[in-house]
C-alpha cells in the first residue's frame, strides 16, 4: 500500500455510542485493550449524567477515564431521544435545553475534551424548517459565546439526509457558520451525512479546510446508518487519501448505530480495527480483540 495512505494509529478514536448495554467501566477497559488513546463521549445514560440541572462527579469519571490511560477527545451532547434540542420550541424547553448544552460545556472542559461535537436534530416534522433552523442558530450563538470562557470548539455535523429536515448538507453547514459567526464554531464531517447528500470529502475540504476538527470516518450505504468497514459500500481508501491530501490532523471517529452492534460492541470495534489495520503505520501495534 502506498505511503501516502499510512495514518498514526492513535488519531483514531472509538465512542460509546454502542456500548449502551454495557456499564462505562467495560467501555473503557475494552477500548483500552483495543488500543485506542482517545475517545468519542456520548453524555448518556447510563454511561454519563448529565442533565439541564446537574452533572455527576466530573472529577470521579474524569479519573476512572484516566484509569485506562484514555483521554476524552470528543464530548458529544446526546441528542435522539429529543430530550434536550438545539432547536428546541417552547420557552422553558428552550432554556432547558440551552442549559443542558452549557453543561456539556462545562463537562467538556473537566474531562479534558476540547471538541464538543453538536447536530441540529429533532425539528418537528408539521412545523416551518425555518423556524426550527432560527432557535438552533441563535442556540448556537449562545453557546458559542458560552463556551469563550473555556475555549471549547462546537463542531457541528449535518445529519443524513430523510432522517432530519434542517441542516442536511454542506452548503446548509456553511451558511450556518457564517450567520453564527463565532470562531470557536467548527465543523464535523460525518461521513455517512456526507454520502447521503451526493457529497465527497474533497468538497469539504475545500469549502470548510482547517474548520473541520473532527472526522466520523463511517462505512454506509443508502440510509442513515452506520456500518463497520467492510460491510457497506463506501470506498475507504479513496477516504482516507482525500482526508490526508487535505491536511487534516484531527481526531478520527468510528461511529457504528446499528442496533446488531448493542450485542457485542467489543467485537465491532475489533472488526473495524480489522479492517483498518492495513492502512495505520508500521509502529502501530495490533491488540487482541475483545469479544463482549
Amino acid at each position: 500500500m502506498e505511503d501516502m495512505l499510512k495514518i498514526d494509529r492513535e488519531r483514531f478514536i472509538g465512542s460509546n455510542i454502542h456500548y449502551q448495554y454495557f456499564p462505562l467501566s467495560y467501555f473503557l477497559k475494552t477500548q483500552a485493550e483495543l488500543g485506542f488513546q482517545g475517545i468519542d463521549l456520548v453524555a448518556m445514560t447510563p454511561h454519563v449524567w448529565i442533565n439541564d440541572r446537574t452533572s455527576e462527579d466530573l472529577n470521579t469519571l474524569r479519573d476512572m477515564i484516566l484509569s485506562e490511560n484514555l483521554e476524552v477527545s470528543v464530548l458529544s451532547p446526546e441528542h435522539t431521544t429529543m430530550r434536550f434540542l438545539l432547536n428546541a420550541t417552547e420557552s422553558d424547553r428552550y432554556e432547558r435545553s440551552l442549559k443542558y448544552y452549557q453543561n456539556c460545556i462545562d463537562a467538556a472542559y473537566a474531562l479534558g475534551a476540547k471538541i464538543v461535537s453538536v447536530a441540529m436534530t429533532g425539528a418537528f416534522r408539521d412545523e416551518d424548517p425555518a423556524a426550527a433552523y432560527s432557535r438552533a442558530v441563535e442556540t448556537l450563538k449562545r453557546l458559542c459565546g458560552y463556551a469563550e470562557k473555556t475555549g471549547t470548539v462546537i463542531a457541528l455535523e449535518t445529519s443524513p439526509v430523510g432522517s432530519e429536515t434542517i441542516l442536511c448538507t454542506l452548503k446548509e453547514l456553511g451558511n450556518t457558520m457564517e450567520k453564527v459567526n463565532h470562531p470557536l464554531l467548527k465543523a464535523t464531517l460525518d461521513t455517512v451525512s456526507m454520502a447521503e447528500a451526493g457529497e465527497s470529502i474533497c468538497d469539504w475540504m475545500n469549502l470548510l479546510g482547517e474548520r473541520i476538527v473532527y472526522v466520523k470516518l463511517c462505512d454506509g450505504r443508502a440510509g442513515s446508518d452506520h456500518y463497520v468497514w467492510g460491510t457497506g459500500v463506501y470506498p475507504l481508501n479513496c477516504f482516507l487519501r482525500e482526508i490526508i491530501r487535505a491536511g487534516y490532523a484531527g481526531p478520527i471517529g468510528l461511529k457504528t448505530t446499528l442496533a446488531a452492534y448493542n450485542q457485542d460492541p467489543a467485537g465491532t470495534d475489533g472488526q473495524n480495527l480489522i479492517a483498518l489495520y492495513p492502512f495505520f503505520k508500521k509502529e502501530a501495534k495490533f491488540h487482541a480483540i475483545r469479544k463482549a
